[in-house]
């Protein structure tokens, strides 16, 4: 079963709030070849410690693990432009190198510079103002596995001429996108744990559940024709006697329960007591949640047995290792990295155990 991961992001300051997985303000160590169940909540301030979350439907949510910063070490790579295709061009070629792959498909009307101190990275400028040269990139034999990424600089416009950033990096070692907003069903849940009996003598109890995902807002308790005042479960200190109080609004149940929550601050048993203790309760009590915020988690699923994570480890000749994680949301072609910072990951190291045979004396 895939463990289930948290993590909660400040899409307005690129950093980790302190909860779920991060509760301690870092990430915790993941290990290859395992699998998560990753939860995502990306939201952003709107005043002082005060979040809202992001609604991202429509949006595209990608999360890669890796390298995902470098160039890659070794290869070729080609460009392509108006369906023909350059030579093979070294990973770490120089300006002239470059120039003189791409002058045999887009003539001698570009001209090449190195962009940044990192390498891998060219501008490749038009002569010709308010001419657009659109640009393909094929990461070939680049090693490790990695891509050709072309954006514009600058735009084309009359008087202007273009440029485009052509640029190596890395693939993330582990990548996902398929992400889906997370279901909320059954995450605020009423159910009869036992009918109550005179003989013996057994108080008819419910388990209330209020799972971590029900954010604010209020639940409400009905019983017969009656409902309690709104319940507010935004703080889980208090949520025992705001139960407590709910139940006391209504008049057939004033004294006649008692609510208690267990350590987690999600399960609450309620019982009958008093003058409905010891006893089957015929009249059901019931549940209405429409009152619940949820917390607008986004999950996929992540799983930590790829080649390339393997040959991370691989080269880093290590037990563990601390590569980059990148949270990117695309809407309608824009990216957006909402995070990225370090995540360890350790080797799933199998110890085995060697067993002296029996020796049977008689």
């Amino acid at each position: 079963m895939a463990q289930t991961l948290d993590i909660h992001i400040d899409a307005s300051t690129g950093q980790l709030i302190t909860a779920g997985a991060a509760r301690s303000g870092t990430l915790p160590t993941l290990t290859r070849n395992d699998s998560y169940d990753l939860r995502l909540r990306i939201r952003e301030q709107i005043g002082s410690g005060v979040y809202e979350d992001l609604n991202l439907t429509g949006v595209t949510i990608r999360v890669g693990i890796g390298n995902i910063d470098s160039p890659p070490t070794a290869g070729e790579f080609k460009l392509g432009l108006s369906g023909v295709t350059s030579s093979a061009i070294s990973y770490n070629a120089t300006t002239t190198a470059v120039y003189n792959a791409i002058s045999g498909i887009a003539g001698t009307g570009v001209s090449v510079d190195s962009y940044g101190s990192g390498g891998s990275a060219w501008v490749i400028t038009s002569a010709t103002a308010g001419s657009a040269v659109t640009f393909t990139g094929d990461a070939f034999s680049l090693f490790p596995s990695s891509r050709a990424l072309i954006t514009t600089r600058r735009l084309h416009a009359t008087g202007v001429t273009p440029s485009y950033l052509v640029q190596l990096l890395q693939s993330p070692a582990v990548f996902a996108d398929g992400f889906a907003a997370a279901s909320t069903a059954n995450v605020v849940t009423l159910s009869l744990l036992y009918n109550g009996s005179t003989s013996p003598a057994i108080n008819e109890t419910y388990l209330l559940t209020v799972g971590s995902d029900a954010d604010s807002g209020f639940l409400t308790l009905s019983y017969d024709t009656e409902s309690s005042i709104p319940v507010p479960i935004s703080s889980r200190t208090n949520l025992a006697q705001n139960v407590v109080c709910g139940l006391e609004s209504i008049a057939a149940l004033t004294s006649q329960t008692s609510v208690d929550g267990d350590s987690s601050q999600t399960k609450y048993t309620i019982s009958f007591i008093g003058d409905l203790g010891a006893q089957n309760v015929t009249t059901q009590l019931t549940l209405v949640t429409s009152g619940v915020n949820y917390a607008r988690f986004y999950s996929t699923a992540l799983t930590m047995s790829t080649a390339e994570l393997l040959e991370i480890f691989n080269v880093a000749g290590e037990t563990t290792i601390t590569p980059k994680i990148e949270v990117e949301l695309v809407e309608s072609g824009r990216r957006r990295t909402v995070y990225q910072g370090d995540v360890t990951i350790k080797a799933d190291l199998l110890v085995a155990t060697t067993y002296s045979p029996l020796t049977y004396t008689p």
